[in-house]
């Protein structure tokens, strides 16, 4: 069956160029398989408005296409002019394929950078990860973080080479400042790694900053962290990331909390855990210990015949909740200890028990 270029990209036949490429970029967008991961027919949809565009945007293949229109009531002749018929015109058809979602990936990738050049733009995120002891966690503290980011070099203006060096086209890119990679049936573009995409390089580099046109800056600023902080959580400070560009606003500090284990107290939840070690005669005739909790030494009474792994509750003796109402429970397993060996009168006495 044959098929209807122009009703493919909807557009009029007799259409200019430019709007054969407006019309292709529009339904390229909406039917790219990377925007539609999960319709399985967007893929197929797209090799075929790529087929169109292929052929449309030539103005070889689209005079014979419209003239082989006219001379049939349909499109059925039409179709050998928009397929390849040999070996070489199938090599040209993937390699054309190929160039056109190149230059499709190009487009919002040379929009973005131009955006980002042309006027004022957020500044970077900045992500650190903090060390915190337990104790610090439990009870909350205040810390000094020394921020880094990167600005521009002042003696190179950014540029990467020395003032008054000469700039030449860089040979990888062509001056485009990016260069395509396959990811998989597709083109994809990326930074040109050798011109950092500024598609232009030099035989000398800054010394300052060894040709990456920035320099590392340190701010110091101090940070309040709440009590009952959990390992690994993500606290965000606005406005305390790497500065705008042209006025553009601050990005945002996360610090991620990682806290150190405690020697003698685990956290689960809001929750505390522990375990202590006793003799047998204590498991049996019960005693007063010793404990460590988040509030520091506190006696803990251990009752007569406590079994092996038994676990006891002390309420209110855990984190702070997140909700500001009340605590976590500190949770102690007793563990007893079995003699492997007795005196003879040791062993008597347990007998006569």
């Amino acid at each position: 069956m044959s098929k209807d270029y122009y009703a493919i990209l909807k557009i009029k036949r007799g259409a200019s160029l430019e709007e054969i490429k407006q019309a292709y970029r529009k339904l390229a967008v909406k039917y790219h398989p990377d925007k539609n991961p999960n319709d399985t027919n967007a893929e197929e949809r797209f090799k075929e408005i790529t087929e169109a565009y292929d052929v449309l945007s030539d103005e070889r293949r689209k005079t014979e296409y419209d003239q082989q229109a006219k001379t049939s009531s349909s499109y059925g002749h039409a179709k050998r002019w928009g397929r390849p018929r040999t070996v070489r015109d199938v090599s040209k058809r993937n390699s054309s394929f190929n160039k056109l979602n190149h230059l499709f990936e190009s487009i919002f990738e040379r929009n973005r950078r131009r955006r980002e050049a042309s006027g004022p733009s957020r500044g970077r995120d900045i992500t650190q990860e903090l060390s915190f002891s337990f104790d610090e966690a439990v009870t909350g503290c205040q810390k000094r973080v020394k921020v880094r980011y990167p600005v521009e070099c002042r003696h190179c203006h950014g540029t990467g080479i020395p003032l008054g060096m000469r700039m030449h086209i860089c040979s990888n890119c062509r001056g485009t400042g990016t260069v395509s990679v396959p990811r998989g049936k597709f083109l994809a573009e990326q930074i040109c790694s050798y011109c950092s995409g500024k598609g232009q390089i030099s035989s000398d580099s800054c010394s300052y900053c060894q040709g990456t046109g920035e320099r590392k800056k340190v701010r110091e600023i101090r940070i309040k962290i709440p009590p009952g902080s959990k390992d690994g959580t993500r606290l965000r400070f606005r406005g305390e990331g790497q500065p705008g560009v042209q006025g553009g606003p601050p990005g945002d500090l996360y610090v991620v909390i990682r806290v150190d284990p405690h020697r003698f107290l685990r956290r689960r939840g809001n929750d505390v855990h522990c375990e202590v070690t006793i003799d047998f005669q204590y498991a049996i005739l019960g005693t007063t210990i010793k404990i460590t909790t988040l509030d520091g030494q506190a006696n803990f009474v251990i009752p007569p015949g406590t079994q092996p792994g038994q676990v006891f509750k002390l309420k209110g003796l855990g984190f702070p909740r997140s909700s500001g109402l009340g605590r976590g429970d500190q949770f102690v397993r007793v563990q007893v200890t079995i003699p492997k060996s007795l005196s003879p009168h040791q062993r008597k006495l347990i007998e006569q028990f």
